[in-house]
């Protein structure tokens, strides 16, 4: 397998107003439990979500809210209604990546042992980029792969 035509990230120069940048560097953003505690975040409420201030709708976002989970512990997916594509975490937990426009996936699997002992979880989402004005999160029972519907 020929693997040399699959290049990632930046492979040419950077261009501002059609200028090359020059003298710059890239920082890697810590995204561990303990990194996310001093962050900023935007203000969210928990069930039915409302962008307080759409003005800047290019920047990356940290979201902090809590959310009410199902009845029982068991394994559940969450479902990211209206979020364009980032990350989430569950009570300090990284799911992983969401990105609903281009699935096939449309639900996060969300381990039982990452809910925690409460009825509510928090939920730490970066937002890359610009989300719908009404955001949702809910929690499902089963998967949710392109067309197929919710359980």
């Amino acid at each position: 397998v020929e693997m040399d035509d699959q290049r990632k990230g930046l492979t040419s120069d950077v261009l501002v107003d059609g200028k090359a940048l020059s003298d710059w560097s890239v920082h890697c953003l810590p995204l561990k439990p303990k990194d996310l505690e001093g962050l900023s975040y935007s203000p969210l409420d928990s069930r039915y979500v409302t962008r307080e201030n759409p003005t800047d709708d290019s920047m990356p976002t940290f979201y902090k809210f809590s959310a009410s989970l199902p009845e029982g512990r068991s394994d559940t997916y969450l479902v990211m209604d209206g979020w364009t594509k980032g990350y989430v975490w569950v009570n300090g937990n990284n799911l992983g990546r969401y990105w609903p426009g281009q699935g096939p996936q449309h639900a996060l699997y969300v381990p039982a042992p990452f809910l925690g002992n409460s009825t509510r979880v928090e939920l730490v989402v970066l937002e890359l980029d610009r989300p719908a004005d009404d955001l949702a999160v809910q929690f499902t029972t089963g998967a949710i792969f392109d067309h197929y519907s919710r359980k």
